[in-house]
């Protein structure tokens, strides 16, 4: 995954940031598999307006932090790029 984005972007990722942005998607990756399953139990299972709350809200904040850690990792390695 990461060797496609280095080819269409044309940058190196130091090791420290590529290790912290490669653990965190893949973290927020499981939690969005794990909303997707209770979203799946709303639907399987007697409907409960919570169990579709807590999914989607799941489901969206893990989207978004998996943005942030891809954002956020690219942006770090610039600045240690330009601090050396």
């Amino acid at each position: 995954m990461f060797d496609k984005i280095k080819i269409a972007f044309n940058f190196q990722l130091d090791s420290k940031v590529k290790k912290i942005m490669s653990t965190g998607l893949k973290v927020c990756f499981v939690l969005s598999l794990f909303s997707t399953l209770i979203l799946s139990l709303y639907i399987t299972i007697n409907p409960s307006y919570i169990l579709y709350d807590l999914g989607t809200s799941l489901l969206k904040s893990f989207s978004m932090f998996m943005s942030f850690f891809f954002i956020y990792g690219i942006s770090f390695n610039l600045i240690l790029k330009e601090k050396r």
